[in-house]
């Protein structure tokens, strides 16, 4: 009877390390980029302060991803670790 109860928490408790795992984020410095993404990322933010750099997993693919600031607007980048443009978004305050 006792397995019936602690059966259910033990799934729930697998399924949420399993979708935190997905969400984990490291933060990096942009020199410590692959070269091929650094390359990509310093094309695209020529010339913006850069404010936040990461590595993370979006639909279970792993991404880089550069935050920056360029005339004005806030915009985020993800490169994928070939080095291929994926997503360019601007961030409204």
């Amino acid at each position: 009877m006792k397995f019936l109860l602690v059966l259910p928490a033990l799934l729930f408790s697998m399924i949420a390390a399993a979708r935190a795992a997905e969400n984990v984020k490291e933060l990096l410095d942009f020199s410590t980029l692959p070269p091929t993404v650094r390359a990509v990322a310093e094309e695209q933010t020529a010339g913006a302060r850069i404010k936040e750099v990461e590595t993370n997993f979006e639909d279970g693919k792993q991404v880089h991803e550069v935050e920056f600031e360029k005339d004005g607007r806030e915009m985020a980048i993800l490169i994928s670790p070939e080095g291929n443009l994926v997503l360019t978004r601007e961030r409204y305050r």
